[in-house]
């Protein structure tokens, strides 16, 4: 830090004192008896005269004179005389005297002198004592530019001393703080520095995006103070709140960094502060819902996520052209929709007149456009993306089967939020999905026009290949015959699949002809047809199902070189799968669900079929299977929708360990939340309500999903029969109040993915008909955190 140059504000104070007036019955008297005068260097306000008067006693004669005249101790140096002045020089009494101190070229100090009465003819005479004080003006802070600081302009005339910001939004923060020193020309000043809006830069709306700090302060803050000494610096650092900065939109803003003395005698020195956002040029991550079936009947809402979006952003549609840059390009003439702005990442536009612009199948691109600043005249619009995801808006044939988007089915939302310490995997945009989960897919054509709810019941056991198999395998090169064991409740069947008696035994025998002959040997054994051939998305699996259903009915496969070819089983390892007495379907009404993922640790990819709760034509209801948990870390998964022979998918879903959300009585996921509430004395369980309000103190019963694996696995598809809890540890919290969770796991009777939570009501819960509720999942690095619009009462 460098010593800062003194910068003196000129301060002025003048004082007079006086004494009661002394008088003698025999000699002149003066009132007051004393003057005093007080002057502060370079005030333009110099001392004011002082009025002095002088009597005679009654007895004397009216004609007597009074004579008056300055008078300076002896030893006076020359230089320091002459100040005093009075006049008249006489009179007779009673006298009026006006006397004038005048300090100019004196220096800094003390100053006596008198005024010396005599009287002609004498009857007396007399002095009257006169004091004038010179001070040097209180000290004053001085504040001055750091040695680094480089955006600092110095004051000059009306015009003050000004640091200078500027921000592109969007852009990676990298704004420095900037030190301003203090110091004083004089004396020791304790000071106040506070930050502030400009009076004239929107004050009432705008958030203070100033902070002001002492150096080396971790926190910032918009108020600090100091204590300034002369020859020496205390440097106070000024910067700008991200948060806030980056909410702003493009303009100036100017504010103002007050340095104030704790005494107003010490003055006070204020810095105007400017900030410059510019716009930076937006981009486009995603959109939501990126397709919609033709000639819509209600003009679609589409949710555009990025980056740089203002009032002044517009969103364009036209068909979609080749690909450039991994965006989609606009052919034709783009036609404006009407958007509302929402936050700088996101945007709405709607689509005015949908029925007639997509009345044919086809791809449409989104793009948003700023106005181009001045830096930067060739600015160009952001697209929706086509890679990693292509986020292509696309219009589908009414009588093909599309899915739109998958949602948590208690939350409704896309998403849960990442609470834990680790980085979010979830990016804007995307959908994550956790093992166990209840999840709605929705879009057109998925099921029967009236909604079907699934029935659980007696459900086979069922094999599959883990991994996709070829078209066509080598069944000459089998060195072992194929064994596997169905049982049933009246018994067990070895069956042995002898591939040397296949009549189409070749190097390349197709997957079809091999089921085909596996089912000859069952038939064969009155156990029916066992083997299928399922292909989903490219990848072909075999499948054996036993012929009944039940806990009773399973298959056991002995793993050798026909069952490990097939992907049956793995090497050294046998394979044993029930049925179940209570389960719900994997396929219902000819419709199937499946999640393909790569498994993160083996590279396998891996289909997994999800069990069906409900369907209808533009939803359906499943539970994600628990073994999608082995593609957590991985690159995602894609969901697949079987209806008949058509099929369709949705890509790019996360893969998460939990995603909780809480099932609401409205079924949108907000509002009151699903919970019962529990009488001890009764044991009774009822609805909570505003009208049935759970009491401080009680325990609840909350319905939730997403909250991953149990620990003990339960075959997917099976309705619960006892009490499982989850994994990994679940916390709720009532009305921002810590909740002591008693049990959260499995619901008798329910699929898996129905999660059953016993909490108890924190004493120190607000009460109210519409207390917040949240639940979250996971460990302290990867919890997720559930929706925060649902409500619980509390007494």
């Amino acid at each position: 830090m460098k010593k800062p140059c003194a910068k003196l504000a000129i301060l002025a104070a003048v004082g007079l004192s006086s004494a009661w007036s002394q008088t003698s019955s025999t000699g002149p008297s003066a009132s007051p008896s004393s003057l005093s005068f007080s002057y502060t260097v370079n005030s333009s306000t110099l001392p004011a005269s002082a009025k002095l008067k002088v009597s005679l006693p009654a007895a004397a004669s009216s004609s007597t004179v009074i004579s008056v005249v300055p008078a300076y101790p002896a030893g006076t140096p020359s230089a320091e005389t002459g100040w005093l002045s009075v006049a008249p020089g006489s009179g007779v009494s009673p006298l009026t005297l006006e006397v004038l101190a005048n300090p100019t070229g004196l220096p800094p100090g003390s100053f006596t002198a008198s005024l010396a009465v005599t009287t002609s003819p004498n009857v007396g005479a007399l002095t009257v004592p006169v004091t004038l004080s010179i001070s040097n003006p209180p000290a004053n802070l001085v504040v001055s530019p750091g040695e680094t600081t480089t955006n600092f302009t110095a004051a000059s005339g009306s015009t003050p001393a000004t640091l200078t910001f500027s921000y592109t939004t969007g852009s990676a923060w990298n704004l420095q703080a900037s030190e301003l020193d203090v110091s004083t020309n004089g004396g020791i000043i304790p000071f106040n520095v506070t930050a502030a809006n400009a009076k004239a830069s929107g004050s009432s709306t705008t958030p203070v995006w100033l902070r002001v700090a002492p150096q080396g302060a971790a926190v910032t803050s918009t108020q600090t103070s100091g204590v300034a000494v002369a020859g020496s610096d205390v440097p106070i650092m000024v910067s700008l709140d991200p948060t806030t900065v980056q909410s702003l939109l493009p303009g100036s803003y100017a504010g103002t960094v007050t340095f104030a003395a704790t005494s107003t005698a010490n003055g006070t020195d204020q810095v105007a502060v400017n900030l410059v956002v510019s716009a930076g040029a937006p981009s486009v991550t995603s959109i939501f819902p990126y397709s919609i079936v033709q000639a819509p009947a209600v003009n679609p809402l589409i949710t555009i996520n990025g980056q740089n979006f203002f009032s002044t952003s517009v969103v364009t549609l036209a068909p979609a052209g080749t690909s450039a840059n991994n965006q989609c390009t606009q052919n034709g003439t783009p036609t404006q929709v009407t958007s509302t702005l929402l936050s700088q990442n996101i945007m709405t536009a709607t689509v005015s007149n949908a029925a007639t612009l997509f009345a044919s199948p086809g791809n449409w691109c989104v793009c948003v456009t700023n106005p181009a600043p001045p830096n930067a005249p060739n600015q160009t619009p952001a697209c929706t993306p086509t890679a990693p995801v292509d986020y292509t808006f696309t219009v589908v044939s009414n009588s093909q089967v599309s899915v739109s988007s998958v949602l948590n089915a208690a939350s409704y939302q896309q998403t849960a939020t990442q609470i834990g310490t680790n980085q979010d995997p979830v990016t804007a945009g995307q959908t994550s999905i956790a093992p166990g989960e209840i999840v709605s897919i929705f879009g057109q054509n998925l099921g029967p026009t009236t909604p079907l709810p699934a029935t659980p019941q007696a459900a086979p056991a069922i094999v599959s290949s883990s991994a996709p198999l070829n078209a066509t395998l080598n069944t000459s090169a089998l060195a072992a015959t194929l064994q596997f064991t169905v049982t049933s409740s009246s018994g067990s069947t070895p069956v042995t699949v002898n591939f040397a008696s296949d009549p189409n035994v070749s190097n390349a025998e197709n997957l079809g002809n091999i089921a085909a002959y596996i089912n000859g040997i069952t038939m064969g054994l009155n156990l029916g047809n066992m083997a299928s051939v399922n292909t989903v998305l490219g990848s072909t699996y075999l499948t054996l199902t036993s012929p009944t259903t039940g806990s009773g009915a399973g298959i056991a496969v002995t793993d050798d070189t026909a069952s490990e070819l097939l992907g049956l089983t793995t090497a050294g390892n046998n394979v044993t799968v029930n049925g179940a007495d209570m389960s719900f379907p994997f396929q219902l009404d000819g419709i199937q669900v499946a999640f393909q993922f790569t498994n993160a640790h083996t590279s396998v990819l891996t289909t997994l079929y999800a069990p069906i709760i409900m369907v209808a034509a533009n939803q359906v209801n499943v539970m994600v299977p628990s073994g999608a948990v082995s593609g957590i870390g991985g690159s995602g998964a894609t969901l697949i929708v079987q209806n008949g022979l058509n099929m369709a998918s949705l890509s790019n879903l996360v893969l998460v360990n939990e995603d909780p959300g809480i099932f609401a009585l409205s079924g949108e996921g907000t509002g009151q939340a699903a919970v019962l509430n529990y009488n001890p004395t009764t044991g009774a369980y009822t609805i909570n309500s505003s009208k049935n309000t759970a009491p401080q103190g009680s325990t609840i019963v909350i319905y939730a999903t997403g909250l991953g694996i149990l620990s003990t696995p339960l075959p997917d598809g099976v309705a619960a029969s006892a009490a499982d809890k989850v994994t990994d540890p679940v916390q709720v919290t009532i009305g921002g109040q810590p909740s002591v969770v008693t049990y959260a796991g499995t619901s008798p009777g329910s699929i898996g993915g129905l999660t059953q939570i016993n909490a108890i009501v924190p004493p120190t819960a607000a009460s109210g008909s519409a207390v917040t509720l949240t639940i979250a999942g996971g460990t302290a690095q990867t919890a997720r955190a559930s929706q925060t619009e649902v409500t619980l009462a509390v007494k």
